[in-house]
């Protein structure tokens, strides 16, 4: 609608090319794909700059990336004399080390001495990486 230009027509351009070139089962995967590197799928078929534009900020608009939560549990103990102190102190040290703007790790204990250890991120295979 905001090209004014008919279904048919765009599928005809460039839509059909998402499915024979971009090598995903569906072309929704590859639309997820162009929200986060655009060029990965757009140097692939050919499309107008103006249809770009607009398919990149209706894509924006109607899909929006549910982040993933990942979960580790884990157990963790001490026996020396400062073990609880130690433990905490190791736990803070790692949240620390990794927290930043764009990631957000939290330790919750379960029960001593089973932890757990939580990364909400867009990016699965970073966020496993940041776990370990």
């Amino acid at each position: 609608m905001k090209l004014k230009t008919p279904i048919e027509t765009l599928y005809e351009a460039w839509g059909w090319d998402i499915y024979e070139k971009c090598g995903f089962e569906h072309a929704l995967d590859a639309l997820r794909v162009a929200m986060q590197d655009p060029e990965l799928i757009f140097s692939k078929i050919t499309i107008s700059a103006d249809h770009k534009e607009k398919l990149i900020e209706t894509l924006n608009r109607k899909l929006t990336v549910h982040p993933f939560k990942i979960r580790v549990d884990f157990t963790l103990t001490c026996t020396g004399y400062d073990g609880v102190e130690a433990i905490k102190e190791a736990l803070l040290t790692a949240k620390h080390e990794v927290n930043d703007e764009t990631w957000q790790l939290e330790f919750k204990l379960i029960a001593p001495p089973h932890y757990k250890c939580e990364v909400v991120t867009h990016n699965r295979s970073e966020g496993e990486k940041k776990l370990e």
